[in-house]
């Protein structure tokens, strides 16, 4: 089965200044603050699975910030002391280059809300011909090195003879289920 964990990767500018027209999020990373997405990548470093990719679905509050987004993402990638064999990030330029090359912007493939930013990781996801799609916050640490082996089991279950496609919510751990 091939796995790939999307991690939503929420960006502002300095010191979560806005500006009238800034999408807001509820707690972005200002460009000039570390975050805790390195502590995310290098938490996945304790799953047992050998394969499994990990793509950063970046949402800012203003293109004004592009440039230093683009920074900011590799110092952190730099940074981790454990990084994914394939990690690939994916912005809202690579979203609009897949609404084709006529101009016109398709509503639905934005990254201005939440959702839409979900789904954009559904379609980076589905790009990278997965069979399992995963979504960790990026202040998520892994603890458990089952994590995707828990996840397979749970997907190749069957409710009503029918084969278990998505999974939602918490994901219990263990017999004392506590959460992961």
């Amino acid at each position: 089965m091939k796995y790939t964990i999307v991690i939503p990767v929420y960006l502002s500018r300095k010191n979560n200044a806005w500006k009238e027209g800034d999408i807001v999020y509820d707690h972005p990373t200002a460009i000039n603050q570390a975050g805790t997405l390195v502590r995310t990548l290098e938490s996945l470093k304790v799953i047992s699975h050998e394969e499994f990719d990990v793509i950063l679905v970046v949402g800012v509050t203003s293109k004004e910030i592009n440039t230093k987004v683009n920074y900011w993402l590799k110092s952190r990638i730099k940074e981790a002391k454990y990084r994914p064999k394939n990690l690939y990030i994916f912005t809202e330029d690579d979203l609009e280059n897949l609404s084709g090359k006529d101009g016109d912007k398709n509503e639905l493939l934005s990254m201005n809300n939440y959702s839409q930013i979900r789904n954009a990781g559904l379609i980076a996801g589905i790009l990278n011909k997965s069979d399992a799609i995963i979504f960790l916050d990026d202040d998520e640490l892994v603890q458990d090195r089952d994590f995707l082996k828990k996840i397979d089991q749970d997907l190749n279950k069957k409710v009503k003879k029918e084969k278990v496609r998505f999974i939602t919510g918490m994901c219990p751990e263990g017999e004392t289920g506590t959460y992961i």
